[in-house]
């Protein structure tokens, strides 16, 4: 992994589309299993925390990419030297990305 270089915006877009794509899937099963619970903001809490246990887990994991990523060629990975993002600073990079 020497000299990376940065993946273009089509590329970046079909790897996001692809790990909402899985997201969706996921939170339509949280939100149909919490369907009957009390709290209407229960469900939003839990697929907004799971969104972000994802992106960290894969982020910081050995592979340095979430599956959308690996699927198009895409991995994450530190400046100085390639390797894998720590889970702090993946969820830095996770919080401030999906601020905006």
């Amino acid at each position: 992994m020497t000299n990376p270089k940065a993946a273009g915006l089509s590329t970046r877009f079909v790897a996001a589309v692809i790990d909402y794509m899985i997201l969706s899937s996921i939170s339509v099963l949280v939100i149909s299993g919490t369907y009957f619970t009390r709290s209407q903001y229960y469900p939003n809490v839990v697929c907004f925390l799971l969104g972000i246990v994802y992106f960290v887990w894969f982020l910081s994991s050995s592979r340095q990419a979430t599956p959308g990523k690996r699927a198009v060629g895409i991995y994450v990975a530190r400046a100085e030297d390639n390797r894998p993002l720590t889970p702090l600073v993946a969820l830095a990079r996770t919080l401030v990305i999906d601020a905006f």
